[in-house]
This record gives structure tokens, C-alpha cells and sequence, in this order.
């Protein structure tokens, strides 16, 4: 792809669902840099999330991983809800948890 070429893509999220600030840490997982008000930047790639959807703007060949995003979501969604009801998790492969319930 030549060095010019600018991509647009889209990413749709449940617009009532989406908790922005777990959309933050796994943006940043992702190496991504956050400017505030939902843009995030990282190397070529301009990302903004509104109305439920990351729009991603990337010049030459660079691209979002679409399926790496909803998995650091999915991740960050999993360790937010262990916290919040006192479980342990123990991370037994990349993206793969077991869940241990406090009492």
C-alpha cells in the first residue's frame, strides 16, 4: 500500500454500555496516546470515539487492529468487574482468566 494512502475505519460500540474510561486503558494498552475528549493518537493513526463508534484515520500502511481493541476492552471490562465485586483474578494465558470469588 503506498505511503500516501489514508484508511478510514470504523468501530461500533454499544453506545449505552461503553464505559469511556475502560476504553481509555485498553486504547492505551494498545500503545495509543489519549489527547482528551475521546482522540487518541499513536505513530500515524488518529483514533476518536462519539455516538458509540471509533472512527480511525491512519496514513500509509498503518491500521487498527479491530479485534485486538475489543479484546483489551474485554480484558479491561473483566479485571474492572472482579474489583468491583472483590474477586481475584488469576491470568492464566493472554486475554484467558480464572476467577476466584472472595468472601
Amino acid at each position: 500500500m503506498p505511503c500516501d494512502t489514508i484508511q478510514l475505519s470504523k468501530v461500533t460500540f454499544s453506545l449505552e454500555n461503553t464505559n469511556e474510561s475502560l476504553l481509555i486503558k485498553a486504547m492505551e494498552n494498545m500503545g495509543f496516546t489519549h489527547q482528551g475528549n475521546m482522540q487518541f493518537i499513536k505513530g500515524q493513526m488518529n483514533a476518536t470515539f462519539k455516538d458509540g463508534q471509533m472512527t480511525t484515520q491512519t496514513y500509509g500502511s498503518a491500521k487498527l487492529d479491530q479485534a485486538e481493541l475489543k479484546r483489551q476492552y474485554s480484558t479491561e471490562v473483566v479485571k474492572f468487574t472482579a474489583r468491583k465485586f472483590g474477586w481475584k483474578l488469576k491470568e492464566k494465558s493472554k486475554g484467558k482468566f480464572q476467577v476466584v470469588k472472595g468472601y
